[in-house]
């Protein structure tokens, strides 16, 4: 917190200056850019976005960069650099996400430790000795780290080492997203009777847990939990077709499916729709912890109390981090094969990936590391709440928000429909106790700009969508299989010039409009 808030005056004093002269008006207020999920895509779109922000002078009036997912990608990279330069830097990831992600890097094929990638084994070696598990994350974030990040690091410095780009509030603060799967609902009991009627559980009595109330049950004190009502169940769900979006269920599974006690039943108490709700962490060069909530030093983020001191750049590896960060895509290309087609293959991808509807329980298991009380926390993907990065930025009370390809794959028919996706970030943004700024869903889903205020905050968004101002469409393009598909594993270069193309001309086109509607809101707030 001190180092934030010593950091905070310092840029306030560089975007003052900058703001006025971008909006010809010396008129106080602070700016935040959030990029969403939506891997390469999300990365791209960012990417070019950052490059038209810092040509116009809006990156330099700019105090917070948000990611989510994919975004965390360029961020990531771009901190990563020698020198902060974000004109230049689509040119470099350009070169960089030419390569197919799902290929295994070349380093590693031919069996090479060599100094580029000489970090990744020793870090599987240590949080193996550390007691964690090494898992698809771990070896998700090397491989990014070894594709999108310079060599001959590679990841393997920390998230302190940003500070350098920081000094004396040089450039925006970068805050990686993600999220702790957090259980909610009744504890389970673990009685070795049945809490109903008092029977013992054996081979051939199995106990079981009520999901409305958590306690020990037998077979027979589960009422209308039979093979014929289940298989009633299944016959409604393949009815309704039950959606998948975005990677959880997109309407609650059939009560039927759920177990209760015959307490719960006769009393109407139904089971909480899902086991899991996510607590949002931000992870900067100056601290990591939840958003709102106490803060440790980014330097001894994951380390142990009796571990020694950190270096400046020590800490979690930045290489590793992108496995944590940006895992939802990696999920994305297990499932590709079966999720989006109809039929019982993708119904068992679907329940592979999330069964029972619970999001926490994911092919993906969340990567472990050492809290400062002690125990061990688990963080995952923020795209497996919802892609808007918007929660950090809410919490910092910043008086401007741009949400960058804010589409978040939400076609429907000839129309865009982001609805689902902004009510799953309304309800985090509620469980966290900050204000979203009410939506007009309507200029959200028709215009290329939209603009969204409560008289606190000014939400500008850009959805990656086609309008009568451009007619290629990049969410279509995705929905066809084209190369801006979540699940896209590279690019040609043909192909990343026209998507961070699409956005710097959506911005470059919007700006005298979105300098009248900022300086409009930082008026009315003064």
């Amino acid at each position: 917190g001190l180092w934030t808030g010593a950091w905070v005056k310092q840029r306030d004093a560089r975007t003052g200056p900058a703001l006025e002269v971008l909006l010809g008006d010396n008129l106080p207020g602070r700016i935040g850019i959030c990029g969403s999920g939506g891997g390469l895509r999300a990365a791209t779109a960012l990417a070019g976005f950052l490059a038209e922000a810092h040509a116009c002078g809006l990156l330099d009036a700019t105090t917070y960069l948000s990611g989510v997912s994919g975004s965390c990608w360029t961020l990531s990279a771009l901190y990563a650099e020698d020198a902060f330069d974000p004109r230049k830097f689509p040119d470099v990831l350009r070169d960089r996400v030419a390569k197919d992600l799902r290929a295994p890097h070349s380093a590693w094929l031919a069996g090479s430790v060599s100094a580029p990638n000489s970090f990744v084994f020793p870090r599987f070696a240590a949080r193996c000795r550390d007691g964690h598990d090494v898992g698809i994350v771990d070896v998700w974030g090397a491989h990014l780290s070894a594709t999108l990040l310079p060599p001959p690091a590679h990841g393997g410095f920390g998230l302190a080492a940003f500070r350098r780009k920081l000094v004396k509030g040089a450039a925006p603060l970068p805050l990686l997203t993600a999220v702790e799967p957090v259980k909610v609902g009744p504890e389970w009991s673990s009685k070795n009777c049945c809490e109903r009627c008092g029977d013992s559980f054996s081979l051939a009595n199995a106990r079981h847990h009520c999901r409305a109330c958590g306690a020990s049950v037998c077979d027979a004190c589960c009422p209308g939990f039979g093979a014929a009502t289940l298989a009633a169940a299944l016959g409604r769900m393949r009815s309704t077709d039950v959606d998948f979006e975005g990677g959880v269920w997109a309407r609650p599974l059939d009560k039927d499916l759920v177990r209760r006690c015959g307490r719960c039943v006769a009393a109407g108490n139904e089971a909480p729709a899902e086991r899991t709700a996510w607590r949002w962490w931000e992870l900067g060069p100056f601290d990591v912890g939840p958003v709102g909530g106490p803060k440790v030093d980014a330097c001894a983020f994951g380390r142990r109390s009796h571990e020694p001191p950190c270096s400046l750049t020590g800490g979690e590896p930045v290489g590793a981090l992108l496995g944590v960060v940006g895992s939802a895509f990696c999920a994305t290309l297990e499932k590709v094969e079966g999720c989006g087609k109809k039929g019982y293959v993708s119904a068992a991808a679907k329940w592979l990936a999330h069964p029972h509807g619970d999001p926490g329980a994911s092919l993906v298991d969340p990567a472990t590391f050492h809290s400062s009380d002690g125990k061990t926390l688990r963080l995952a993907d923020a795209g497996f709440c919802h892609n808007l990065g918007w929660l950090p930025l809410l919490q910092r009370k910043c008086d401007v928000i741009f949400s960058v390809d804010a589409s978040m794959h939400a076609l429907a028919g000839d129309g865009f429909d982001p609805s689902y996706e902004l009510s799953r970030a309304r309800t985090a943004a509620e469980r966290l106790g900050v204000a979203l700024p009410p939506i007009d869903m309507k200029a959200y889903a028709t215009q290329p700009v939209s603009f969204h205020t409560d008289g606190r905050t000014l939400l500008i968004c850009l959805p990656l969508v086609g309008f009568e101002d451009d007619p290629w469409c990049p969410l279509r393009t995705a929905h066809a299989g084209g190369f801006c598909s979540n699940a896209g594993a590279s690019y040609e270069p043909k192909d990343f010039d026209r998507l961070s193309g699409f956005m710097r001309n959506r911005l470059r086109a919007a700006l005298p409009e979105v300098k009248r509607r900022i300086a409009a809101h930082l008026r009315s707030t003064c």
